[in-house]
């Protein structure tokens, strides 16, 4: 019993160290690819940051839109109220849907 347990420790130790040097070969092979994750985490970050404070730009695109063209802020509020209740009813069926489903 205790010499497999020997090499079951042996063989542990040789897995353990093959991964590390897997490991250290995948980070410098993708060391080049750096600019591309950062660039990625940052778009990622934006869309979060748009996501928590999208009533804040939808209304500062809005007051923007009334103030240099007040008469097409009418027409503009008739087709996002449209939206906003096609996207609910969408929404509605969709989760009903997904209930069925489940």
């Amino acid at each position: 019993m205790l010499a497999r347990e020997v090499l079951l420790a042996e063989r542990r130790r040789v897995l353990s160290a093959r991964a590390d040097v897997l490991r250290a070969e995948s980070a410098r092979l993708l060391e080049g690819f750096a600019p591309v994750f950062g660039a990625a985490d940052k778009a990622t970050a934006a869309v979060g940051w748009a996501r928590r404070y999208a009533p804040l730009i939808v209304g500062a695109m809005s007051l923007v839109l009334a103030l240099r063209r007040p008469k097409r802020i009418v027409g503009f509020v008739g087709r996002a109220w449209s939206a906003w209740q096609l996207y609910r009813r969408a929404r509605e069926r969709f989760d009903a849907l997904i209930q069925r489903l489940k």
